[in-house]
Formats: C-alpha cells, structure tokens, sequence
C-alpha cells in the first residue's frame, strides 16, 4: 500500500507516450494510480507537465493503457509511475511506446 515504481525514458516534444500494462487487485477493491509525467534535468522538481488516471481493479488480470504529449519544453525524461491507491496490486507486461 503506497508503494509505487518509477521508469523514466527520454522524449521529444510533441511526442506521444502510450503505456500498456497488466493489473490486478488481491481482493477486488483495489485501485491504481497510473502517471506519466515529463521532467527537466531537475527530476525533484515539479513536472513539466502530467497526466493521470485511476483506475478500479477486479481480482482478474486486465489490461490497461495511459496515453500523454510530450511538451513542448525541454524534457529530460518521461516517467511513468504505477502506484497502489489501497491494498495490493499485481503489475505484469508493462510497456511504454513513443511514437
């Protein structure tokens, strides 16, 4: 509960991040906090821009996806985070693609 995970991958302005991921909950009342942000140099600093969901699992693995543009300020790095709301999830097959 409250654990979270961090990836951070380059981007360009403009471009579009999309990530694809497994998620399941242990008892069915779960929720996931999905993130993908884009950062300057100063990673511990505010984003340069966000975007989030949450979403509600079930004890079955499903599918999800989180969809973001990259801005057009410098961006070191694009994060995504993955964060349990409550509870303990379950992440498998998790992708992020650039386009």
């Amino acid at each position: 509960e409250g654990a979270e995970i961090h990836q951070p991958n380059p981007a360009v302005a403009g471009q579009t991040v999309t990530a694809t991921l497994w998620l399941r909950g242990s008892s069915g009342t779960e929720q996931a906090s999905l993130t993908v942000d884009f950062r300057d140099q100063e990673m511990w600093t505010n984003p340069l821009q966000r975007t989030a969901e949450t979403v509600a699992l079930t004890t079955d693995w499903a599918e999800y996806s989180i969809t973001a543009t990259a801005p057009d300020a410098a961006v070191f790095h694009t994060r995504l985070t993955i964060a349990a709301e409550s509870g303990t999830i379950d992440v498998d097959n998790v992708s992020m693609r650039v386009k």
